[in-house]
């Protein structure tokens, strides 16, 4: 891009140049002819006339060149126009690649990177990370801190029904098991009887 902008500076400069030599050659002649230019006379006379035809002279040199010179400005510019839409077109595609890979050990890394550059993020940073410990940890302070209240109360009544029930659940439990038992070994002893009588 660098040599194709500086082709096309050198291409503008020397059309510039040519576009002003014949400006400057036209405004003689036409300064010339109208009492202006340097003989104060007005009107076509015999320096009027040379100049005049070394405006039409240089005109006719230049014209050519001239409209090489835009044919090739012309083509420069294309040039830079591919390479500019292509190197914005690298730019797009690094972009998403960046976006997509930028996950969140990445941007802690920079945050981290960031923050040990300037003080300022550091503090930020830490102020933040303090203030969502504290949150995440201040209903459990703040259930520590607080004396038995109504619904401490109905949470441990509620428990105390709990195990009450299920302690009577396993007293019943293990009744119906000593009677099962008592009941086994009585039908055992009889049978034993029966069968020592028998």
């Amino acid at each position: 891009m660098q040599s194709t902008e500086a082709e096309r500076n050198r291409l503008v400069n020397r059309k510039l140049s040519l576009e002003d030599t014949l400006h400057r050659l036209q405004q003689a002649y036409v300064q010339e002819a109208d009492g202006t230019g340097g003989s104060g006379r007005r009107g076509i006379e015999n320096l009027t006339r040379l100049k005049m035809d070394a405006y039409t002279n240089a005109r006719q040199q230049y014209i050519p060149e001239l409209l090489q010179l835009q044919i090739d400005i012309s083509k420069q510019d294309s040039i830079l126009a591919g390479a500019k839409a292509g190197l914005e077109e690298k730019r797009k595609q690094y972009e998403a690649a960046a976006k997509a890979n930028v996950g969140f050990l990445e941007r802690n890394k920079a945050l981290t990177d960031l923050a040990n550059e300037e003080s300022s993020v550091f503090w930020t940073s830490l102020l933040l990370s303090l203030l969502i410990i504290l949150i995440e940890v201040g209903p459990i302070i703040s259930k520590l801190i607080m004396p038995v209240g109504p619904y401490d109360i109905a949470l441990a009544k509620e428990e105390l029904t709990l195990m009450a029930a299920s302690e009577n659940d396993m007293r019943k439990d293990k009744e119906l098991t000593s009677e099962k038992k008592k009941a086994f070994t009585a039908n055992k002893k009889k049978y034993q009887t029966s069968c020592l009588t028998s």
